[in-house]
């Protein structure tokens, strides 16, 4: 069974990184990943954890309604999209991976992250200066999302 772990949290990795790498050059999250890791949560959820399955995928649901209305708010508010379909569908995904004891702490730190990820390109813009509108003009959310999931599933 370990090595099923362990093989089960390689593939866990290289699904999380690669999407964050995907959102930071390209400021889109593939479908494809989504479904990988959404694919990778229910197997965790209805094999390797003992009757969580229906409360994983109703965390899930409920992380999708939440980051659906901070995305509809937030562009009522500043006239633009700020979060994209792909991170709220990604935000989704990992909520297959754990219950709702673990979704206050994934959103407290992904809007943490979130803050340190736009400090940082701030900071690159104010150094460096701005090159590209699009590029410079939004923060790939993926990171944040995965480096909180990252938190909440090892340490929480």
């Amino acid at each position: 069974m370990e090595v099923l772990y362990v093989v089960f949290c390689f593939f866990l990795h290289f699904a999380l990184l690669f999407i964050s790498v995907y959102d930071i050059i390209t400021m889109r999250i593939p479908n494809v990943s989504v479904v990988f890791l959404s694919a990778l949560g229910l197997l965790r959820s209805a094999y390797m954890v003992d009757g969580s399955f229906f409360e994983s995928c109703a965390a899930a649901l409920f992380i999708c309604v939440v980051m659906l209305l901070v995305k509809k708010i937030s562009s009522k508010i500043t006239g633009e999209n700020g979060l994209g379909g792909g991170d709220v569908k990604f935000a989704s995904a990992c909520g297959l991976f754990f219950q709702f004891s673990g979704v206050w702490v994934f959103f407290i730190l992904t809007g943490c992250f979130g803050i340190i990820a736009i400090g940082i390109r701030n900071l690159v813009k104010l150094c460096f200066g701005a090159r590209g509108e699009k590029k410079g003009k939004y923060v790939p959310l993926a990171p944040a999302i995965a480096a909180a999931f990252e938190f909440v599933y090892f340490f929480g």
